[in-house]
């Protein structure tokens, strides 16, 4: 290992070529937040050249003290932090000139960041930085981190994809545009009216309180708000979904029968007088029909399903999911984990043949069942590179066998065996299992005597798995037997009255799962977009209701841009918004044609000036 400046470069020897390895972390040029010398005509840092063409003007990155971003022009004699006055501590300019100085000493450069379109950005800005010192510079795209994905993409290389340069640039300058339009209305003339509310509110509320001691501090801005294309919609989500779950509740009979518990709701015309007064439960139980069934495994995941499973059974924030998956990703344990892909490639199939060979033996063949799921092209689902379960994984860990970079916590391990059990059951045989349905009668009787009717629920359980196939390694089946047909009396013990609410609240995983089917954000944004909701004290948790709620002040904002700039933020345009976004990716619109009809947008809301 050898240091160049902050970069840390390795030497590796692959027999017909010796690689000196190292990484930028991440972006080395972001767009700038102002243009103010030189008179250029600029919006946020896009300057405007001749015949209104559109120029992104990029600038490296610094960091102060306390962690604030600032890329500004001239940046090299910026020593101090505009925002805070804290000295600057790090500048992506070191890492440029490091680079340059790796790409002297090489015959050529293989860049190798993330197979997306932020990936390509960070790819092209490498390239460019490189060239003037070494002219031999080619990308390689590789979707997991093992030798042989790596020795691949080094044998392969390619030109860097510019229709992907250009989208993420677009995406970029229209983040920009729209963020910084719509969040100084927030941090002025939005706080300003908030604050007129709440300093003129006679209520007492600790949330009301809260608000006052801020409005008293920042009486004129407010810099922790901020508004987005997507940000916006995702709100909405979240304030629409509590609503309708305040509206819910529903009175519950919690019940046991055997080895079946169900909630039942009790309808609201025969809520009234039983609440309190229930003794017992006559159950009947009727129309039992039995019937055999295959069940057929889940897919593979991808960024939203991963995220949801992370988040509802691991109970993780996505942001702090997203970092697992990226430790896991740079261990080279599992495949590159920002993709909306479920195909399975044939060394995914050859891994889970591997492994069903290993610890099944000669009954392998009766659980193996490969499938590519998803339709052909670069990207991948989400899987293990190799045929090692958690388990195992673990102890090569502690034999020193696998020797990992960095440190594995069992939170790396529940997320690992989570993917790898996903996968695994995705190339298998389906369960088969006996099926039962039937119908409950309910009726209660109350202190009084009276016998209250309480309508009928159907149910339905497995009551025998015939063959365990794909539940073998991702269990979601699970046998319970079912009361058998006839009259039942169920004590106090076995039912309780429950008040709770039939419309659940939004999660982490139900919003990620939400934007994927709306088509709003990508892999690669899901969980910044929540945690920003969070960070800016929009949104919070409630762990009493396993849920996100909305906040005074996230309701406030919401109210205030989707009634002025509804059109802006509102969900479908969001979701055309970044369809044509994909249209630049391959190819098929004009980058500039698109930065300009933003613009035009943004004038009509009288956001940007022409």
């Amino acid at each position: 290992m050898r240091e160049y400046g902050r970069l840390r470069v390795y030497e590796v020897n692959l027999g017909s070529y010796t690689l000196l390895i190292t990484a930028s972390g991440g972006h080395i040029y972001e767009l700038i937040t102002d243009l103010s010398g030189g008179g250029v005509d600029h919006l946020y840092g896009v300057a405007r050249g001749k015949g209104g063409r559109f120029i992104p003007v990029y600038g490296t990155i610094k960091r102060c003290a306390n962690g604030h971003q600032i890329v500004v022009e001239g940046g090299k004699d910026v020593k101090e932090c505009p925002i805070c006055g804290a000295p600057i501590e790090t500048d992506t300019e070191t890492v440029i000139e490091a680079l340059r100085d790796v790409a002297l000493e090489v015959d050529e450069v293989l860049v190798g960041t993330d197979p997306d379109t932020e990936g390509e950005k960070i790819a092209f800005d490498i390239v460019n930085v490189v060239l003037p010192v070494n002219k031999n510079v080619r990308r390689v795209e590789f979707h997991e981190v093992t030798k042989r994905a790596i020795i691949n993409a080094v044998e392969n290389p390619r030109s860097l994809d510019l229709n992907l340069v250009k989208a993420q640039l677009v995406r970029r300058v229209e983040d920009r545009w729209i963020g910084f339009s719509l969040s100084s209305r927030l941090q002025t003339d939005f706080w300003k009216g908030f604050c007129r509310e709440i300093l003129s509110s006679d209520v007492k509320e600790s949330r009301y309180r809260r608000y006052a001691e801020l409005c008293m501090t920042y009486r004129n801005s407010y810099r922790n708000l901020s508004a987005g294309r997507v940000q916006t919609p995702v709100l909405g989500w979240i304030i629409d979904t509590y609503r309708k779950h305040e509206a819910s509740k529903t009175l519950f009979i919690k019940l046991v029968l055997g080895e079946l518990s169900l909630e039942i709701p009790i309808p609201p015309e025969r809520r009234k007088g039983i609440k309190r007064d229930i003794v017992k439960l006559r159950v009947r139980v009727k129309d039992l029909v039995r019937s055999e069934e295959e069940v057929n495994p889940l897919p593979p995941y991808t960024t939203d399903s991963v995220l949801y499973d992370i988040s509802s059974k691991l109970k993780l924030p996505t942001q702090r999911a997203m970092q697992i998956l990226q430790e896991l990703f740079e261990l080279g344990f599992i495949t590159y984990h920002r993709t909306d892909s479920t195909r399975v490639s044939d060394t995914g199939k050859a891994v889970a043949r591997e492994y069903m060979q290993e610890i099944l033996g000669s009954d392998a063949d009766k659980y193996f069942r490969p499938r590519s799921w998803g339709e052909g092209g670069a990207h991948e689902c989400i899987r293990p590179t190799r045929p090692i379960d958690a388990e195992r994984l673990r102890s090569l860990i502690e034999e020193g066998i696998i020797e990992p970079v960095r440190r594995i916590s069992r939170t790396h391990f529940a997320v690992y065996d989570l993917i790898f059990r996903r996968f695994m059951a995705s190339q298998s045989t389906p369960a088969k299992v006996r099926r039962v349905r039937g119908v409950l009668l309910l009726e209660a009787v109350l202190d009084s005597g009276e016998e209250v009717d309480l309508g009928e629920q159907g149910f339905e359980v497995v009551e025998e798995m015939m063959f365990d196939g794909f539940n073998r390694f991702y269990r979601v089946i699970y046998v319970r037997r079912p009361p058998e047909e006839g009259l039942y009396e169920v004590g106090k013990e076995l039912f309780q009255l429950k008040e709770w609410y039939t419309q659940p609240l939004h999660t982490y995983a139900s919003i990620v799962r939400e934007m994927k089917e709306k088509e709003i954000g990508r892999p690669s944004t899901y969980a910044k977009i929540v945690d920003t909701l969070f960070k800016r004290k929009y949104v919070a948790l409630s762990r009493s209701r396993s849920g996100i709620v909305p906040l005074l002040l996230g309701e406030k904002v919401y109210q205030y841009l989707t009634s002025r700039y509804g059109g802006l933020v509102s969900e479908e345009r969001t979701r055309v918004l970044e369809r044509k976004m994909r249209s630049v990716e391959e190819g098929k619109v004009d980058y500039y044609s698109l930065v300009t009809e933003l613009l035009e947008e943004l004038t009509d809301f009288k956001l940007l000036g022409r």
